[in-house]
């Protein structure tokens, strides 16, 4: 993956708000055995494949559906809408299967656990409590005005903040001039979470490959062996999120939310305001929901 993975956690929120999801059936194992071919020929090919025909699915257990003149591929809402439509698909087929596709292959992560060593020998440094990039995360979703929303979902707002920083970790040796040697990047990821709630609040994400830009001076995308081999938000947020629930003993598959605040993506923010205010435009009950 090339992009930062949080467009991959957001467009399936995109998916879910924008497309009417079909409840799920009771034996979707058998479900999908017997539609392989509209699982291959649409779903995974994409609407540039299959022509755009993605009205007639409802005998699939995902089906989204749009405007047909919303299905240009070369628009960002279309490529998020089939992106989300794959995503949620794929996390609902039996991983195997769904290996020997041929189409898409499941990615495995070679990253797991707290990662305190392996990210420290990377460059990056802990950010801690007495960190002021840390603040305390109750007062600013207060401030934000999400107490209400926290509330009707049972969600605790006293949550603790976890990050790292790309940049003068214990591992990295500035050269003479004080300069930054590669792959030192600027990247930082700040998040909070909640243990107890199941939650994880992505407050301030950083890419190493666009901060790089920045840091070296540069317009071009760094390539992959410029950067550091822990660079994804999946894999650093995992290792936070483990580091979190370690130590307040909670449990590590308990992730039941995951928010992504000031989000400052233009693509992204069109394709939020598009799915909100043109396929759920809801009201305003006042609960801040």
């Amino acid at each position: 993956m090339e992009v930062l993975p949080i467009v991959f956690l957001l467009v399936v929120v995109v998916n879910l708000v924008s497309g009417n999801i079909v409840p799920r059936p009771r034996s979707l194992s058998t479900n999908l055995s017997q539609n392989d071919n509209d699982f291959n020929e649409i779903l995974f090919r994409g609407p540039e494949v299959a022509g755009g025909a993605l009205l007639g699915r409802s005998n699939l257990p995902i089906v989204a559906r749009d405007d047909p003149e919303d299905r240009d591929p070369s628009t960002p809402w279309s490529r998020a809408v089939c992106k989300g439509e794959r995503l949620l698909a794929a996390m609902q087929y039996d991983h195997d299967k769904l290996a020997k596709s041929g189409v898409v292959v499941p990615v495995e992560s070679p990253w797991d656990g707290e990662l305190r060593q392996e990210m420290r020998d990377w460059g990056y440094k802990d950010f801690t409590e007495a960190d002021n990039d840390l603040l305390d995360f109750g007062c600013q979703f207060d401030n934000w005005g999400f107490t209400a929303a926290f509330q009707a979902l049972g969600i605790s707002s006293k949550s603790s903040g976890e990050g790292v920083m790309h940049l003068d970790g214990p591992a990295v040796i500035r050269k003479q001039d004080n300069s930054l040697p590669p792959p030192v990047t600027g990247a930082d990821f700040k998040l909070g979470m909640n243990a107890p709630s199941g939650a994880i609040f992505s407050l301030d994400l950083k890419s190493p490959s666009e901060e790089a830009k920045t840091l070296w001076g540069v317009s071009r995308v760094a390539s992959a062996d410029e950067l550091p081999a822990i660079r994804y938000v999946s894999d650093i947020t995992w290792a936070l999120w483990n580091r979190h629930v370690n130590k307040e003993h909670g449990n590590i598959n308990n992730v039941r939310y995951i928010f992504a605040i000031n989000i400052a993506n233009p693509d992204t923010e069109m394709i939020m305001e598009k799915a909100l205010t043109k396929y759920t435009p809801g009201k305003d009950n006042g609960e801040g929901l």
